[in-house]
């Protein structure tokens, strides 16, 4: 499928990565540049040394975060968990034993920052758990912060505060996270094995593909290993307790967008946080205690110059300032991005979702199209270009222009030979047939838009006791289904954008006889599938064309002009 041509885009890949991924110098607590290998290597040594080191949290410290939890483990559960090796776990730990005795040997691989930089369990968490997804996160984020944008009236405002975390696996105290695990009813012999593999640990530093230094931490869970991010979430389940114990004490209350919705007070997705609240003084002082407690006894540390707050504009400009010195963050019209989406919507919506296309034409020139076959182009457009969008496609619709443009932009990519500009053949509906069909199986991104958003609206028909089901329900169809729903007052983009696959959603529903259960017709077990939908799609676009053969003409035509 890859002609041998295409080897060498991926050597020259490979090779200039390397070239990029070496450090020269490295300034030290000081100030000063070290450039001698043995410098850079003792400076290395001593900051990590520094950040996987204990803070040693009193007992006092820990019952503070503590006595908020209560457990959650049933005596079922445990027994699962202490289930005895099976005969055929035992051979297979013996036949992996090379790997497994150096399970716990890590490596720190260095390299330079890159420009390009940039997880029994509460409902606010969503993620690692089976039904809930990301998105879920940002709907819901995007729903509640378009209430706070748009309230003008009332006697107290509603406040969005996002906190940024710092080394959040770096920093977890590991006497924090055993107690938290016996807090919430793990029986004490599955704890002791799961905290035997998380400090038995041991770290070595890799500096431009060398191997130096060996040291024991005494804090922190791996980037990287499997078990990490479930072990992290216990971790910020003692926040979501803490939020929850000062919610039933009357001391913060939430935000609920309608009179039906649910209460939320905060939404967890890893290390990402956001805090929805009233916008008061003494709420702001609850939110600043819980923020200390919980930071002293888990090791977080909440790096305040990167967290923000969104005020309703129902308040006043000396309220906002006594809130953002209680807080000690800034008061921001919006928040840049959660979870790598925007929160708000602006007056262009293009130019909120512009930076899809940049980050598309950013890989296109990255990619030397002298080294690449057209079959190598076509790899690249399929497993890389034209995944960038799919998951902001999930949450938004896309203005047709910047669809149109990015359609435009991966066909240029790839009829472009040998840096020249070529006559397009064929039109861009003709590639987006499938190969039985005399296509290539591109995707068309206005159809693919569409299928990502039915998604969304399937899970708001088949998860209704899901939090953002529940939201919405509240706020827009109350009494009725997704299916019978209205545009409703004043709708939030992301609604606005769910809507508009809700037509792809009734062409493929069938409701189960005697029940109020939906099925989706096109898939044999009845669950919604994205390739099903998008065929669906495709199949209702195919017929809403006067004259195929005549519209696909004049597409040709029109590329050929270009």
């Amino acid at each position: 499928m890859i002609e041998i041509g295409t080897q060498k885009f991926f050597h020259a890949s490979a090779t200039a990565r390397r070239r990029q991924d070496v450090i020269n110098r490295i300034r030290d607590a000081e100030g000063n540049w070290r450039e001698d290998i043995a410098g850079i290597q003792e400076v290395l040594l001593e900051y990590f040394r520094g950040i996987f080191t204990s803070s040693l949290p009193s007992n006092q410290e820990l019952e503070a975060v503590l006595n908020t939890v209560r457990p959650k483990v049933m005596d079922a559960m445990n027994e699962s968990l202490l289930l005895p090796f099976t005969e055929q776990e035992c051979p297979a730990y013996f036949e992996l034993w090379i790997l497994l005795h150096k399970m716990n040997f890590t490596h720190i691989v260095l390299i330079p920052n890159a420009l390009n930089l940039r997880s029994v369990i509460s409902h606010t968490h969503l993620v690692f758990i089976p039904g809930r997804l990301i998105t879920d996160n940002v709907l819901v984020t995007f729903e509640i912060n378009h209430y706070v944008k748009n309230r003008t009236r009332g006697k107290s405002g509603s406040s969005a505060l996002k906190f940024d975390i710092s080394k959040a696996y770096d920093w977890v105290e590991w006497g924090f996270l055993r107690s938290i695990l016996l807090r919430l009813g793990i029986h004490e012999r599955f704890v002791r094995l799961n905290m035997n593999f998380v400090t038995s640990v041991t770290y070595s530093l890799m500096l431009n593909g060398s191997q130096f230094g060996y040291f024991r931490p005494h804090q922190g869970i791996r980037q990287g290993d499997p078990l990490s991010p479930y072990l992290f979430l216990f971790v910020a389940e003692a926040f979501s307790c803490m939020l929850q114990d000062a919610e039933n004490r009357g001391e913060i209350q939430g935000i609920t967008i309608s009179r039906e919705a649910p209460r939320v007070s905060h939404l967890l997705f890893a290390n990402d946080t956001i805090i929805f609240e009233q916008a008061r003084e003494d709420t702001m002082s609850a939110i600043k205690w819980i923020l200390i407690a919980y930071g002293k006894a888990s090791g977080q540390e909440i790096n305040l110059e990167k967290s923000s707050m969104v005020l309703s504009q129902n308040l006043g400009i000396q309220e906002r300032l006594r809130l953002a010195v209680i807080l000690e963050v800034a008061v921001v019209e919006r928040h840049d991005k959660y979870l790598g989406l925007p929160t708000v919507a602006g007056r262009s919506r293009g130019e909120l979702f512009r930076a899809i296309k940049d980050k598309m034409w950013a890989r296109i020139q990255g990619w030397n199209n002298k080294l690449l076959s057209q079959a190598g182009r076509g790899v690249l457009i399929k497993a890389v270009l034209q995944s960038i969008p799919t998951y902001v496609m999930s949450c938004f619709r896309l203005p047709n222009y910047l669809l149109h443009e990015i359609e435009m932009m991966i066909a240029e990519f790839w009829w472009h030979n040998k840096g020249e500009r070529r006559t397009h053949w064929l039109g861009w509906s003709r590639f987006c047939q499938s190969r039985d069909e005399g296509g290539l199986g591109f995707k068309e991104m206005k159809a693919f838009n569409q299928v990502m958003l039915a998604k969304q609206g399937w899970r708001l028909i088949t998860r209704p006791n899901a939090l953002l089901s529940q939201i919405l329900k509240a706020k827009y169809f109350h009494e009725s289904s997704f299916l019978e729903a209205s545009m409703g007052s004043r709708p939030s983009l992301t609604w606005r954008s769910l809507m508009e696959a809700r037509d792809l959603l009734q062409q493929g529903c069938r409701r189960r006889i005697g029940s109020n259960e939906f099925t989706w017709y096109y898939d044999s077990k009845g669950h919604f599938s994205v390739r099903s939908a998008y065929k669906l799609e495709m199949k209702i676009k195919r017929r809403m064309r006067p004259s195929t053969s005549n519209s696909e003409a004049n597409e040709e035509n029109s590329e050929r002009s270009r």
